[in-house]
């Protein structure tokens, strides 16, 4: 705390209720800004509505955001549906492929070998040469083995219910025509469906026997080896590796599709209507009313900051040691301006004329020295000092002898030479009207002449 007068210090309470009472302008204020920009923006808005290019030109401009919104978001849609699909596929195929389920690095595989021979034979020195009927007789016995009958028959064997076209991924076959060689590979996760799957093969490929020699040609199919084992398939590892990139590029895609489509806002834009232009002159109106709060308030701070006034209560104490003796204040009449009294403190006392001077007049008859002379000064209106006189008299406590009327000292010279038959002297001021720096010089001059300050008497 600061006990130099030059100082000023900000009470935040006393601020707060300057602000309160200054109700009226506040609200008047805000009212007119409110007005000010609702109005003008009403007006405006009114203005534009009977444009008929204006209103031409935003309907246009507002049906072009629509139609470009709702394009772009079926895009995404679609899109998104379709990745959604491919994932669906994706899912099913992993859930039903045999091929896929079989741990690629422990994999069961049966080998079936047949070995084709023709009676063909090149003739040496001829320009004409016998049709070499091997690669139509491999053909023939590689599609008898990759026949659906082989298919559907072992589905059929199996206990639960599998596609024809899980099975035909556990089969591969390999024609070799210049060596007249048919190999046959099946595999899976054991032995159970590729055993099955061979052991149709081979009727398949014998019961074509027959066929194929009576419309193709002679020939001799012998089967060559038949052998099972365990072991690394690289293709699956491939094959695994590719769906699983596949699947997480379509994750990743429906993602990113997904984030578009929520971070796709819908255009707000409208075409321009009566009730649009009520809606934004109430914004406006309302946006003015806190503008103008804002502004009130701001003015009535700066104005308490740098205003030139008389320090309250605590501040005289503290400054200058001076007590407050009495106070009378004017009762406001309206209901808000008595609320706001006394929610201030400022009690019935200092409201009632008569019970405040008599209480102002018995506190300087108590602090002034028995048979010492005082002086009532101050920088209030000379007739109002002069009221202020009259009615500390009329409460008996003090007499005209040793209780004089002054004046203002710092305007009126017969006051300062008649500080010098006083002992003491009491102040009054009007806290609306009197300047703190006037008061603060009148307290100055009065020390430098050693003369004793009762207190002071306030007028609001």
């Amino acid at each position: 705390m600061n006990n130099d007068p030059n100082v000023k210090e900000i009470d935040l309470i006393e601020l707060f209720f300057k602000i309160l009472k200054r109700w009226r302008f506040v609200i008047g204020l805000a009212v007119l800004c409110a007005l000010i920009l609702g109005g003008g923006k009403a007006a405006a808005g009114f203005a534009q509505l009977n444009d008929a290019d204006y209103m031409a030109e935003q309907t246009e401009k507002v049906e072009k955001e629509q139609r470009e919104y709702d394009a772009l978001k079926g895009l995404y849609e679609t899109q998104l549906s379709n990745i959604n699909q491919e994932i669906d596929v994706q899912n099913q195929y992993l859930s039903k492929s045999l091929y896929m389920s079989i741990d690629p690095y422990n994999e069961y595989q049966e080998v079936l070998s047949y070995y084709v021979s023709t009676d063909y034979k090149i003739l040496p020195g001829m320009d004409y040469q016998n049709l070499n009927s091997m690669t139509s007789i491999l053909l023939a016995y590689s599609q008898a083995a990759d026949s659906d009958s082989v298919y559907e028959r072992v589905a059929s064997q199996l206990a639960e219910p599998v596609d024809a076209g899980f099975l035909q991924e556990l089969v591969s076959i390999n024609r070799d025509n210049g060596n007249g060689m048919l190999t046959i590979i099946v595999v899976g996760a054991d032995e159970h469906i590729p055993s099955l799957l061979i052991r149709e093969i081979q009727k398949n490929i014998e019961d074509s026997r027959e066929k194929v020699r009576r419309t193709i040609g002679e020939h001799e199919i012998t089967e060559v080896t038949h052998s099972t084992y365990y072991g690394v398939d690289t293709a699956l590892i491939d094959k695994v590796q590719k769906y699983n990139e596949t699947s997480s590029r379509l994750q990743d895609a429906a993602v990113k599709r997904r984030n578009e489509l929520k971070a796709l806002t819908a255009p707000t834009g409208s075409v321009p209507s009566r009730g649009s232009v009520m809606k934004n002159a109430i914004k406006y109106a309302v946006l003015g009313g806190v503008l103008g709060v804002f502004l009130t308030c701001g003015w009535i701070c700066m104005n308490f900051i740098m205003g030139d006034r008389i320090p309250n209560e605590r501040d005289l104490k503290r400054l200058y040691g001076i007590p407050v003796l009495g106070r009378y204040h004017h009762e406001k009449k309206n209901g808000i301006d008595r609320r706001i009294e006394q929610m201030e403190g400022i009690d019935a006392s200092c409201c009632n004329e008569n019970t405040a001077y008599a209480i102002a007049a018995a506190n300087i008859a108590n602090a002034a020295e028995s048979g010492k002379s005082t002086m009532l000064v101050g920088s209030m209106a000379e007739e109002q000092l002069k009221d202020v006189y009259k009615r500390l008299l009329q409460s008996g406590d003090l007499s005209e002898e040793k209780f004089v009327l002054g004046g203002d000292m710092l305007s009126n010279p017969e006051v300062i030479r008649k500080l010098k038959e006083t002992d003491a002297v009491v102040i009054a001021e009007n806290l609306n009207t009197s300047k703190g720096t006037s008061f603060a010089k009148a307290v100055d001059m009065l020390k430098r002449q050693d003369k004793k300050i009762l207190g002071i008497v306030e007028i609001s």
